[in-house]
C-alpha cells in the first residue's frame, strides 16, 4: 500500500466559502447580482482598472479580442508555449495568430523574438502570458510594444497578484484576462475577470457578454452570454480575501523545493525579482522527463506537463491562417517540462516526500 497520494493540484476550499455560497443558494438569487458587484470592485480597488466578471479565463479572452477593433484578419503574436485559448481566442475573432518564441529561463515570451517578428510581419497586437505565474519581460516588451504601436493584451490566468516593478500582473496593457478555474491561484470553479484602463472597453466589453444588450431586451450588437454567476463570485470573493495568503504559501514551497531538490540533474524554475512569481506551477526541466513522471505517479505523487508541444504543432492551427516563426526554444523545452505538485495545503512533509523521491530516482540512474 502506498502513503496517500499526493495530486499535482488542489483547490484550497474552506468552511468560509461553503458558507457564502450556501448563503447565495438560499437567497434565491444565482445570476449576477451582489456578489459579481463586489468581486469587480475588489478588483477594481486592488488594480486600479475597471473590471468586468466573466464566465471563465477563456471567456475574458474571447471577449477582450472581440472588442479590440482589429480588422478581420488582423496578425496577433502570441507565444508558442501556453495554454490553447491565448491563441484559439485570436481564432474565434478573425485574426491570424503569429507563434513566436520564448525565453529559455522564464517560460514567457521571448522581447527578441517579438520584435523580430514585427520586423518581419504587420503584426497589430500581442498577447503576454505570464507562464506558471511569472510575469513576463514587461519592460522590454512596452518598448517594443510603442516601437510598432500594437495593442497589448496580458493573458493573467496564471499571475494573479504578480508584480514586477511596482506594477500587478494585468495593469500593464491595455486589457487583461484572469482565469478563477479549479486549479489557478484563486478559484471559483469556472470563471474569470477582465481589466481595461479603457471606459469605452469596459462598456462594449459588458454589452458583448450579456447577448449584445445595450438595455434588456435591446440587442445592438453580436454578443455572447459569458455572464458571470452569483455562486462563482461568491466563491471568487472568498477566494481573493485569500490570496495574498495564497500566493506567499506558494512561494515558500518554491523556495522548499528548490533547497531540497539543489544539485540534481535538472533545471529548476527562476524566481525572478521578489514578487514577480507566484508559482502557478512548479515547472521544472529534465531529460528525463517520462521515466521521472512515471516513477513519481508510481509512488502515488501526481505531475503534468504544461504544455507537452508547441501550439502550432496543435492540429486546430493547421487548418486556419497562421504564422510560425522559428521557435528553437519551445521545441527544445517542451519534452523536458514536468510540473510538481503546487498547492497552498501542499504540507511540507508532502514536499518533502516528493523531493525525496525525486532524489531517490535520480541515484538508481546515476
Amino acid at each position: 500500500m502506498h502513503e496517500t497520494a499526493i495530486p499535482v493540484c488542489q483547490p484550497s476550499i474552506g468552511q468560509e466559502e461553503k458558507s457564502r455560497v450556501l448563503r447565495v443558494l438560499n437567497s434565491g438569487q444565482l445570476a449576477a447580482g451582489s456578489e459579481v458587484a463586489t468581486l469587480e470592485e475588489n478588483f477594481q480597488n486592488m488594480m486600479g482598472r475597471e473590471a468586468v466578471a466573466v464566465s471563465s479565463g477563456t471567456a475574458a479572452l474571447i471577449a477582450l479580442m472581440a472588442t479590440a477593433k482589429l480588422e478581420k484578419g488582423s496578425l496577433v503574436a502570441v507565444p508558442a508555449l501556453t495554454f490553447a485559448a491565448s491563441a484559439t481566442c485570436l481564432l474565434f475573432n478573425g485574426f491570424v495568430p503569429v507563434f513566436v518564441d520564448i525565453e529559455p529561463h522564464t517560460f514567457n515570451i521571448s522581447p527578441q523574438a517579438l520584435s523580430e517578428a514585427c520586423e518581419s510581419y504587420p503584426v497589430k497586437a500581442v498577447v503576454v502570458v505570464h507562464l506558471y505565474g511569472r510575469i513576463a519581460s514587461m519592460p522590454r516588451l512596452i518598448d517594443i510594444v510603442r516601437k510598432y504601436d500594437l495593442l497589448l493584451i496580458e493573458d493573467c490566468a496564471q499571475a494573479p497578484g504578480a508584480v514586477l516593478d511596482g506594477k500587478l500582473a494585468g495593469t500593464w496593457g491595455h486589457g487583461a484576462a484572469f482565469s478563477f478555474y479549479a486549479t489557478k491561484n484563486m478559484t471559483s470553479g469556472e470563471g474569470g475577470a477582465i481589466l481595461t484602463d479603457s471606459p469605452e472597453w469596459a462598456q462594449r466589453i459588458r454589452q458583448y457578454i450579456n447577448h449584445g444588450q445595450q438595455e434588456r431586451y435591446v440587442h445592438t450588437s453580436l454578443g455572447q452570454n459569458y455572464r458571470m454567476t452569483e455562486l462563482q463570485a461568491a466563491l471568487a470573493n472568498c477566494q481573493f480575501e485569500k490570496l495574498a495568503d495564497f500566493n506567499l504559501r506558494r512561494r515558500k514551497i518554491a523556495q522548499k523545493y528548490g533547497q531540497l531538490l539543489a544539485g540534481l540533474a535538472m533545471e529548476l524554475p527562476s524566481h525572478g525579482v521578489p514578487g514577480s512569481h507566484v508559482f502557478h506551477q512548479y515547472t521544472v526541466l529534465t531529460t528525463n522527463r517520462d521515466a521521472l513522471q512515471k516513477d513519481l505517479a508510481a509512488n502515488g505523487i501526481g505531475t503534468s506537463v504544461h504544455y507537452p508541444r508547441p501550439l502550432y504543432q496543435q492540429s486546430v492551427f493547421n487548418k486556419t491562417p497562421m504564422v510560425k516563426l522559428p521557435c528553437p526554444v519551445t521545441e527544445s523545452l517542451c519534452p523536458k517540462l514536468l510540473s510538481l505538485p503546487m498547492y497552498p495545503t501542499l504540507t511540507d512533509e508532502q514536499v518533502n516526500r516528493v523531493t525525496k523521491q525525486i532524489r531517490d530516482f535520480h541515484s538508481a540512474i546515476s
